[in-house]
């Protein structure tokens, strides 16, 4: 942003005072700096500035025409440079990106957003120009997977609740069985425990709960090999445990849960 910004500041300030530090500029009559602003309507008019912005005509993200002047020139909002894969505002990159209405030679405006992007090592100015239309399908599609990465998180950590509940059922059940309690008591007493309460009132999808339950204590009292053949998990087991991210995203994936 800096190299890029003196260079903006060298095309558009003539009468300063000497040479403001990186990143300021002196306005006119003024010895005070003042910190650059990228958009501000006295760089983005400047022939310089112009003649990026033109160098982009015919290319697909290009002006249609050559480009007499710009006004409204905003900073970008940070959303909209994610959305677009822009790398201007709040990047490291050197680079400035802009709300604006360029104003064509025929005497029409568009707006859009303009970037112009410094990749260092010599190479050339990247500059492109995107008009309000793209920019506004961009936020669509931009919204529409934000929306649908939450809706798989929300899902993700349901399920990992879920199976860390049933991991930890599985350590209770296994605990009771192993002291010589019955499979029917241990069901019971852990379903009296988690699926209802103290006075027998039932919890929020206490009748999930007691159906689940009763599935995990039924698979930790099985033997090793009938829960093989009947392709029960282990809930007692650290691996079960250890399983439940991949499950959860498998699951997500082919849409179950």
């Amino acid at each position: 942003m800096k190299a890029l910004m003196s260079l903006l500041v060298a095309l558009s300030v003539s009468s300063q005072i000497g040479y403001a530090p990186t990143g300021y500029h002196y306005n006119p009559g003024s010895s005070t700096p003042t910190p650059n602003d990228p958009c501000q309507a006295s760089f983005v008019n400047t022939p310089g500035v112009l003649s990026w912005i033109n160098s982009t005509i015919g290319k697909p993200k290009g002006v249609r025409q050559t480009v007499v002047s710009v006004s409204g020139s905003a900073d970008v909002d940070l959303e909209d440079v994610t959305a677009l894969g822009l790398p201007g505002a709040g990047s490291d990159q050197q680079a400035i990106a802009c709300y604006a209405t360029v104003h064509y030679q025929d005497g029409s405006a568009q707006d859009g957003i303009f970037d112009m992007a410094d990749p260092g090592n010599s190479q050339p100015l990247r500059v492109v120009w995107v008009d309000r239309a793209t920019v506004e399908n961009a936020r669509t599609s931009y919204e529409q997977q934000r929306r649908q990465d939450l809706k798989q998180t929300i899902a993700f950590n349901a399920y990992m609740q879920a199976c860390v509940n049933e991991w930890r059922i599985g350590i209770e059940a296994k605990s009771f069985l192993g002291s010589g309690r019955s499979e029917e008591a241990t069901a019971e007493f852990l379903i009296n425990e988690h699926a209802y309460g103290p006075d027998g009132q039932a919890y929020h999808g206490s009748d999930d709960a007691e159906t689940m339950i009763r599935q995990v204590v039924g698979a930790v009292a099985m033997t090793p090999d009938l829960r093989r053949e009947n392709h029960v998990p282990d809930y007692a087991n650290q691996q079960f445990l250890n399983e439940c991210p991949t499950r959860a995203r498998q699951a997500i994936q082919s849409g179950q849960r």
